[in-house]
């Protein structure tokens, strides 16, 4: 633990507790070279609530509740309910998006609509046979440019790649993975080849249909990429033996018998620490 005022890591002096309403003690701390005195900064710093309350509303708005009934459920005003989901989730990303497998076996690649304001956006997804490791890029335009932002994004697969029949895939899947990738197209006779993403884009869309449509571009991308990050880092599989992807490629180890909450909180203290280290790092 380092000193908030002057960044020095001498040790630190327990100063008794600093008790407040809705936290209880929280462990005071006096620094030997500034003798100032600090609490150590959690994730609720500076807020009424409490970490398990941040991370239900988290967990509730990742399962597919709305922000109204959320704040509904806890007697708030909508817009706290966005702040925390806006601060949090950009927190969540900043830990999950560092990881990502370098190859896989066989890739699936589609693409779904999703309504915007006098306009559609498409989300390009992709998501891995064996390890089930999803990817989702969203984009303005459905070209061959997006479709190849998809699969540099992706892992990329050694046997082949799978998609539908649309024409933006045929000149990227051979730009990106080369000829040594079989581009397998699910049309006419092999349209169940094709099941297996369009089993993962239906918990998107039930994910995305109580919004009923987004007005701004970027509310529209973080939504989705919380929902990847939340499919991939916090979501049991049962291919996976009830496991999230993450855990299974081991980039995250979560205590044992940990449930969903627990499972983001144990991630939002990792980016919390992390960034402090950065932070520490450039002072």
């Amino acid at each position: 633990m380092t000193c908030p005022y002057c960044k020095a890591q001498t040790p630190l002096i327990g100063r008794g507790f600093r008790v407040t309403k809705r936290r209880g003690k929280a462990q005071r701390y006096q620094c030997k070279r500034c003798n100032r005195t600090f609490t150590q900064k959690t994730l609720v710093t500076g807020m009424w609530y409490d970490e398990e309350t941040v991370a239900g509303v988290l967990l509730l708005h990742l399962e597919g509740v709305t922000e109204l009934d959320i704040a509904d459920f806890l007697g708030v005003c909508w817009r706290t309910v966005e702040r925390w989901l806006e601060k949090f989730g950009n927190l969540l990303n900043k830990i999950c998006s560092r990881f990502k497998p370098a190859t896989c076996n066989t890739l699936h690649s589609d693409e779904l609509f999703l309504k915007l304001l006098h306009r559609f956006l498409y989300v390009w997804d992709s998501c891995t046979k064996d390890s089930k490791w999803l990817t989702i890029r969203p984009s303005l335009k459905r070209n061959s440019k997006s479709a190849e932002h998809l699969l540099q994004e992706s892992p990329r697969p050694l046997e082949a790649n799978v998609t539908d029949g649309a024409f933006s895939y045929t000149e990227p899947v051979r730009k990106v993975h080369g000829r040594q990738v079989k581009h397998i197209v699910a049309t006419d006779d092999h349209k169940y080849l094709n099941n297996f993403i369009e089993g993962v884009q239906s918990t998107i869309r039930r994910f995305t249909r109580p919004r009923r449509g987004f007005k701004r571009i970027h509310k529209a991308v973080n939504h989705l990429r919380r929902y990847q990050h939340y499919h991939n880092f916090i979501k049991n599989n049962v291919g996976l033996g009830n496991k999230p992807p993450a855990v299974r490629l081991g980039f995250v180890h979560y205590p044992n018998k940990a449930n969903k909450k627990q499972r983001i909180l144990h991630l939002l203290n990792q980016a919390l620490s992390f960034w402090q280290k950065i932070k520490h790092r450039l002072c």
